[in-house]
C-alpha cells in the first residue's frame, strides 16, 4: 500500500472533519490518470472507517 502512495500522481493535502462522524480526505492530482483512490480507500478502511462517497 505504501508503494501505491509513492507511485500515485497526486499530493495529499490533508483531512477535514465535517462533523463528529464525517471527515474528508483531500488530495490534488497532478495529471490524469493519477493512479486512482484505491490506496486511499484501503488506508481509511484499515483504521476501521467507511468510505461513503468519492469525488475525484
Amino acid at each position: 500500500m505504501i508503494e501505491a502512495f509513492e507511485n500515485g500522481e497526486y499530493e495529499l493535502l490533508g483531512r477535514r472533519r465535517l462533523s463528529h462522524q464525517i471527515a474528508r480526505l483531500e488530495f490534488s492530482s497532478y495529471s490524469s490518470p493519477y493512479g486512482g483512490t484505491g490506496c486511499m480507500q484501503a488506508l481509511i478502511e484499515a483504521f476501521g472507517h467507511q468510505v461513503t462517497s468519492i469525488l475525484d
